[in-house]
């Protein structure tokens, strides 16, 4: 009986570490693919960078679920994540 148990725990916790590392691993293609995504030569004339130079560092709205990204970089520095909720996003 205490086997049977035991084998239980193990597989349920086996699933649940699983579990965890599977959503760790789509984060990292998340922000793998955000990063080129980021870096692709059809959006840099959108960016504007030489008028708008405090456009850096760049400045993602996040709507939904939020990413853990640490090194995503767009013109040398860290791009900061905005979640949706914060009403008082500067535009220019």
């Amino acid at each position: 009986m205490k086997i049977w148990l035991a084998t239980i725990i193990l597989v349920l916790l086996t699933g649940c570490v699983n579990g965890e590392t599977k959503n760790a691993i789509i984060n990292i293609e998340k922000c793998e693919l955000l990063q080129l995504t980021i870096n692709s030569p059809k959006l840099q004339s959108y960016f504007h960078i030489k008028n708008k130079p405090e456009r850096k560092p760049l400045r993602l709205l996040l709507s939904g679920e939020s990413l853990k990204c640490q090194s995503l970089n767009k013109f040398g520095r860290n791009i900061i994540f905005i979640k949706k909720e914060n009403n008082n996003i500067p535009y220019s």
